[in-house]
């Protein structure tokens, strides 16, 4: 890379050699830059019309994450254009989309690296640790480190900084336009995640001279959400996506989930979300403007036709404890999606596991990573046929150890590591277990559920 101090970061070239050093990277104040027609070059769909204006790698050092010796890549992916017209502020900028790339320094096609892009959570705004939350996490892959088994990670803020909790990317908009129309609310509904996927690929090959020989997105919540927009809108760039507890229109007050009604804006829920940061001057204008929100958001479409076409498979995890996203929620999208396309066993599996919450609780302790790719390599190897289970891991919170040490007896962490494991029961079957996480002992066989919908999945 270029280093000279007057260099212009627009002809900077961004080589291995910077990562692959002995002493890893120094940028020395440069930036790398990579323009759109380098990003262009690994677009997998036709026509290009998610366009970007360039990326920047701001920095990037070499690490060590667990045992295994990475660069962790920062940058940021510029807009196509800096100003919005569908914001009245004219002087407002559209935010860049910043992102982290972690790649093991063995990265390459000939050890078959592959790549993983990472959803966010609540309304993004925040970049996750990846060296702590996919790398650690046991239901993404049962202990086993995605990135000692050669796979590269990204994540992103989607388009916008700010707190999770926060809509206050959403801006007033200007005359003739809705808020729906604003770039970063388009690239927090699913725009950023084809950018993002673009770039990061773009690296890894400036890094190595190759491209990933496997793409999938997983997530958890928003990132669940964003693993079904990744695979219904850009269905040929992913060969995999794993969905846990996928937000489903998750303000919706009506059990259906059908569009944004049912949500009072006298209540709590409402005051809360909306009145401090959605815009308008009244509440039925707030209100209209986060419907907008949610119409474009929060409703991934269920064609996956051309993702199943493609050889892609999709897994769905949803905890039956989850009171953040209802498991009925993520029921309902299963149901279209299955009414909808008859070929669904081919490519798709969808299980609930009992006791576990929104991602937190008793979770459960299993290899979903390497199902899916084993999957992928193999289109015989369903989860059927590789005997997919999985185990409780153990809960940390010390209410939870005494709540479960009074009825169990407080030698039960020992017998964690010794538990059965436990079947995985695809929709609409259900496990034996219907209680509590603190009956995780008692999980065993599945029965089918006779109430609701019900569909055939395969044995």
């Amino acid at each position: 890379m270029d280093r000279r101090s007057n260099a212009d970061p627009n002809k900077v070239k961004f080589s291995a050699q910077d990562i692959l050093g002995s002493s890893g990277v120094g940028v020395g104040g440069q930036f790398a830059f990579l323009p759109e027609t380098t990003i262009a070059k690994v677009n997998g769909s036709s026509p290009r019309l998610l366009r970007t204006g360039g990326a920047y790698v701001t920095s990037a050092r070499r690490v060590e994450v667990g045992s295994v010796p990475a660069c962790d890549i920062v940058g940021v992916i510029l807009p196509e254009i800096s100003t919005d017209p569908a914001v009245a502020d004219r002087e407002n900028k559209v935010s860049n989309i910043s992102f982290q790339l972690l790649v093991p320094l063995n990265w390459n096609s000939s050890s078959k690296g592959k790549l993983i892009q990472f959803g966010g959570g609540a309304f993004n705004g925040e970049l996750f640790d990846l060296g702590k939350v996919l790398q650690n996490l046991n239901f993404w892959s049962g202990g086993k480190a995605p990135l000692a088994n050669g796979y590269a990670l990204v994540t992103s803020d989607s388009g916008h900084r700010g707190k999770r909790t926060s809509l206050a990317f959403v801006k007033p908009p200007a005359p003739g336009y809705t808020v729906d129309q604003q770039i970063e609310v388009r690239n927090f509904a699913g725009e950023h995640i084809k950018r993002v996927r673009d770039v990061a690929i773009a690296i890894v090959e400036q890094l190595s001279l190759a491209r990933p020989t496997r793409t999938y997105f997983v997530g958890v919540s928003t990132g669940g959400r964003e693993a079904l927009k990744a695979i219904s809108l850009f269905g040929v760039d992913y060969n995999g996506a794993i969905a846990v507890a996928p937000a489903w229109d998750v303000t919706a007050g009506a059990a259906t989930g059908e569009g944004c009604t049912g949500l009072a804006t006298d209540s709590e829920q409402f005051k809360k979300l909306v009145e401090a940061t959605v815009p308008g001057g009244t509440q039925d204008e707030k209100l209209d403007n986060l419907c907008r929100v949610v119409e474009l958001t929060w409703q991934p479409p269920a064609n996956l036709t051309a993702f199943g076409a493609a050889g892609g498979k999709l897994l769905i995890v949803q905890g039956t404890s989850d009171k953040i996203v209802p498991a009925s929620k993520t029921d309902l999208y299963w149901q279209r999606f299955v009414a909808q396309t008859p070929e669904w066993d081919e490519f798709a599996r969808y299980y609930h596991i009992p006791g576990f919450d929104h991602g937190f609780g008793y979770v459960p302790d299993f290899d979903l990573i390497g199902a899916l790719n084993r999957w992928v390599d193999d289109h015989s190897q369903t989860p059927e046929v590789q005997g997919l289970t999985y185990k409780y891991a153990l809960a940390t919170s010390l209410p939870v150890l005494l709540w479960e040490g009074l009825f169990h007896g407080f030698s039960f962490p020992l017998n964690v590591h010794v538990q059965k494991e436990k079947q995985v029961c695809p929709y609409p079957s259900v496990s034996t277990l219907t209680g509590n996480a603190f009956n995780w002992r008692r999980a065993g066989e599945c029965t089918l559920n006779h109430t609701g919908f019900h569909v055939t999945h395969p044995q």
